[in-house]
């Protein structure tokens, strides 16, 4: 298994008789996990403690992986080519700043993104964010923003899907968690 998944199957180890399978998508194994440890799901008990120690460490582990596997220096003009091509962008510009343009004008799915780059495959693109939100509800794929806002390459590639938005500063707007209206 390459490097960049490693802090996953970490964590999934750390549950006996639970076999990883990294060729399947990251959520798809949390839920499998959780029908595995028998955990209730956050309809039938919100508030499960293992569960939610759980998701909490999977969510680090996700983390981790996606900066293992890109790197987390947003000034590494390979982070961002390789970011490029695992969202299937067949002609990676040369320079930082054209690659660093392309990937924040481009909507993927940072799971997905994550599952292809193990898997030399390809992300999904979306045409806009709000298709890019309805995909990510939908699917339950939603890559933990607390973690992104930490920095790196994530705090650039991160889009609004839940409602608040409480990353860096974008130009025309403060960025401190407003409501969008609807």
């Amino acid at each position: 298994m390459a490097k960049g998944k490693q802090a996953l199957r970490d964590f999934f180890s750390g549950y006996p008789g639970f076999r990883y399978r990294s060729s399947a998508d990251s959520i798809d194994e949390w839920r499998r996990l959780c029908r595995h440890c028998d955990w209730p799901s956050r309809r039938e008990d919100y508030h499960h403690a293992e569960r939610e120690e759980a998701w909490q460490d999977y969510r680090r582990a996700m983390t981790i992986s996606f900066n293992d596997t890109f790197g987390n220096d947003d000034c590494d003009s390979e982070a961002w080519a390789k970011l490029c091509s695992s969202a299937g962008i067949s002609n990676v510009p040369r320079t930082l700043a054209e690659r660093k343009a392309i990937m924040l004008n481009t909507h993927v799915n940072l799971c997905d993104l994550l599952d292809s780059a193990d898997r030399r495959g390809r992300a999904e693109i979306f045409d806009d964010v709000e298709e890019l939100r309805r995909y990510t509800l939908e699917s339950g794929k939603i890559f933990p923003k607390e973690e992104a806002y930490a920095g790196g390459l994530l705090k650039f590639l991160l889009r609004e899907i839940t409602g608040t938005y409480q990353g860096p500063k974008k130009k025309g707007g403060s960025g401190k968690g407003r409501r969008r209206r609807r």
